[in-house]
């Protein structure tokens, strides 16, 4: 069998075997899964139920340490702690029978725990798991580890890896000339590099700020106030406990709550990616346009189909699906600007569904990301059509002519090119005559190519 039908076969049979993916109904779950499987440690079902689970292991181990619990040996304490660290699926399925059973997601974990304790010996232990906080104590603290996580492990290498083959098909292109399009009429020459640094330039600043983000938390009890706490343990300092405890999963503590955080940590976050997302689609059009004004071609894959009937194409598709999939992202991230800014009074459950999305959003983010990046692998610029579309718009030098002719002190100048120019296409020998005819016979040899002004040094310098 030759390796071509050995491959065919396998494909098959990998086919078959993912028939589950094949009817989930969100793409994500779904045509994408397997572009997005790392996203999974951080925002599945099984994800978030670990993420709760190493809360509130951790909390009970501080309830141990301030002498509130039983005193845990280290044998016990990692015990404890292998309850997240080597979580299972089958852990997380006896979960969620709890769950389904109760109709509580955050009790059924705290059932399991009692379960774990107690075959582990640790029976004292379960009157304090979860004692004194509430739900959102536990899963704020859950989301707010899985979007930090996420986007230093993530999100921040997917956007880095991006901008290093931007940045490098820039500088392969900083000579690279090109019509300038404003109001999409021609205007004056540029390069096709210096266009792409213009967008390097606005994502590294964004990514700087992700680089650098930091993500809250709180551990506050009922309504923020910490109420059990004080009342039954009076000589500890809850607060001071409650900043250590949040500090300790690399979050910055939030004692300024009800019985929910705030979320504008987390939406100034989301602004961020949407704001990304927003440069992203413009770039892709850009592409997109410049692929089909055949400035910029596209590199044929052998084998891929262009067009269900018209062989001849070759789509721009990984430009529309990074602008389709930004798209998707950013409707989320702002209905998270809408939603989650507001909770009715000390408390309200409509946030809960709302959070769950948020590695959907996410995820149709790194996709886009993925498609840009796959599309600018498989661009060239096509140099002799740009030089054409060049050469056929002479009437983009009308700045460089009427700009000397008012250095000349005639007042008049600006208007003079007008008449000669506006809504004209200037060829070289027309360009020529209109500037012997105003005294400017030494701007006779001046080509479009000519007139770039700094556009091959900006394209090198980034710096902000």
């Amino acid at each position: 069998m030759s390796l071509k039908n050995r491959q065919n076969k396998q494909s098959f049979h990998a086919c078959q075997q993912d028939e589950i993916t094949l009817r989930n109904i969100t793409p994500i779950d779904g045509r994408y899964k397997k572009q997005l499987t790392n996203l999974t440690h951080y925002f599945s079902e099984f994800a978030y139920i670990r993420y709760r689970i190493h809360v509130e292991v951790e909390y009970l181990i501080l309830l141990s340490k301030n002498k509130v619990a039983q005193k845990l040996t280290q044998k016990q304490i990692g015990d404890l702690r292998s309850l997240y660290v080597d979580f299972t699926p089958a852990q997380a399925n006896e979960v969620k029978s709890i769950e389904l059973e109760i109709n509580h997601d955050m009790k059924a974990i705290e059932y399991f725990l009692q379960r774990m304790c107690k075959r582990m010996k640790l029976e004292q232990l379960t009157p304090y798991i979860h004692w004194g906080i509430t739900s959102d104590d536990t899963g704020n603290l859950a989301y707010s580890m899985a979007l930090s996580q996420c986007n230093s492990q993530e999100i921040v290498p997917v956007l880095q890896d991006l901008l290093d083959v931007l940045q490098q098909i820039a500088i392969q292109n900083k000579k690279s000339h090109l019509l300038a399009r404003t109001h999409g009429q021609p205007a004056v020459p540029t390069t096709f590099g210096k266009e792409l640094i213009n967008f390097y330039v606005r994502l590294d600043k964004q990514l700087k700020k992700l680089k650098n983000y930091s993500f809250e938390g709180k551990l506050m009890g009922a309504v923020g106030n910490l109420s059990a706490h004080r009342i039954h343990f009076p000589s500890i300092d809850w607060v001071v406990q409650s900043r250590i405890f949040v500090r300790s999963f690399g979050l910055i503590p939030n004692i300024h709550v009800t019985q929910v955080l705030p979320y504008d940590n987390w939406v100034s976050y989301f602004q961020i990616l949407l704001t990304i997302n927003g440069i992203i689609t413009g770039l892709s059009r850009d592409l997109w346009t410049y692929i089909m004004l055949e400035e910029v071609k596209l590199r044929k894959k052998e084998g891929e189909v262009g067009s269900s009937t018209m062989p001849q194409k070759v789509n721009p598709i990984d430009f529309e699906n990074a602008e389709g999939n930004c798209e998707i992202a950013n409707a989320y991230f702002q209905m998270y600007e809408r939603k989650l800014l507001q909770s009715r009074l000390q408390r309200d459950l409509s946030d809960s569904v709302v959070k769950r999305t948020m590695g959907t959003a996410l995820a149709h983010t790194v996709l886009a990301w993925n498609s840009l990046q796959k599309g600018l692998k498989k661009i060239e610029f096509d140099t002799e059509t740009s030089s054409q579309h060049l050469s056929a718009h002479y009437e983009v030098l009308s700045e460089a002519i009427q700009t000397q002719l008012r250095l000349k002190n005639d007042h008049d100048g600006y208007e003079k090119v007008k008449k000669m120019t506006r809504g004209k296409k200037i060829t070289k020998q027309l360009f020529q005559e209109i500037v012997r005819t105003l005294g400017l016979s030494h701007f006779e040899n001046l080509s479009p190519e000519q007139y770039l002004g700094y556009a091959e040094e900006l394209t090198k310098d980034t710096t902000l």
